[in-house]
């Protein structure tokens, strides 16, 4: 046998709140169901008009925030602005650019000509390096020391 908890005599006040907006709803509903589509548009539009005018009645149009003025600014006048100093011309050569260094001279060397893009090692200039495509769209030509590149077998 299962015990079931004893239902209370007089409803909670949870429990009427709720039965009550129901109750409510369903009036509501019912009335909503029984008018026409030319009264249902003319009470909207009715409603848009009212709270377009009502928006601005105090009651409506207070805000909960306010901005307030520091009291340092409402007492004291505002400063008047510093007019700018023209800029210093340096007189200095400029920086010179530090010696190369064994890593500086690591990696490739990129070379822009009338023949197109030519990419070289910097430290090794080992044979033609690789020409990239030139402005005329001719074939493009890869080859270093080693002979042809192995990409490059179409050209």
């Amino acid at each position: 046998m299962t015990t079931q908890p004893p239902t209370p005599a007089t409803p909670t006040a949870w429990a009427r709140f709720i039965g009550r907006s129901v109750q409510l709803f369903h009036a509501y509903a019912g009335w909503l169901v029984g008018i026409s589509w030319r009264r249902f548009f003319v009470l909207s539009l009715g409603l848009i008009i009212t709270v377009a005018i009502v928006h601005d009645v105090p009651p409506f149009s207070w805000t909960y925030t306010e901005v307030l003025p520091a009291r340092d600014q409402a007492r004291r006048p505002a400063k008047t602005p510093r007019t700018p100093t023209p800029p210093v011309k340096r007189t200095e050569p400029p920086a010179v650019e530090p010696p190369a260094t064994p890593q500086s001279q690591e990696g490739v060397e990129i070379n822009i000509d009338e023949r197109g893009v030519t990419v070289t090692p910097r430290a090794q200039r080992l044979g033609t390096g690789v020409e990239c495509i030139r402005r005329q769209g001719q074939r493009v030509r890869a080859e270093s020391a080693w002979g042809k590149h192995p990409l490059a077998a179409g050209s």
